[in-house]
């Protein structure tokens, strides 16, 4: 996890959404991490406009989730062909939109 507050705070929501609301971050609907604790949520990576985090939550397979950096309309690309783009990729690879 980054030493940046506002990429402490991210983890931290990460983590309580899976607990919370698992289908916001990619996990079925009727299963939850079984506490804040069992869901380890770490940096990957950044970009200009998104950071990109692993969470691990036990029972499921990784996930990893984007978050973007900047507001919708100040990206580079629309989201919309991102999204395009990554449903042409093999099912096991592609992405779920979870919202």
């Amino acid at each position: 996890m980054s030493r940046d507050p506002s990429a402490h705070d991210t983890a931290e929501r990460i983590a309580r959404l899976a607990l919370t609301d698992p289908r916001r971050v990619g996990l079925p609907g009727h299963t939850a991490a079984p506490s804040a604790d069992g869901a380890r949520v770490r940096l990957l990576g950044q970009g200009e406009s998104y950071r990109v985090w692993r969470l691990d939550v036990p029972g499921h397979p990784p996930l990893v989730v984007r978050v973007a950096r900047r507001a919708p309309e100040d990206l580079p690309r629309p989201m919309r062909e991102e999204f395009t783009a990554l449903g042409l990729l093999p099912t096991a690879s592609a992405p779920r939109p979870c919202c």
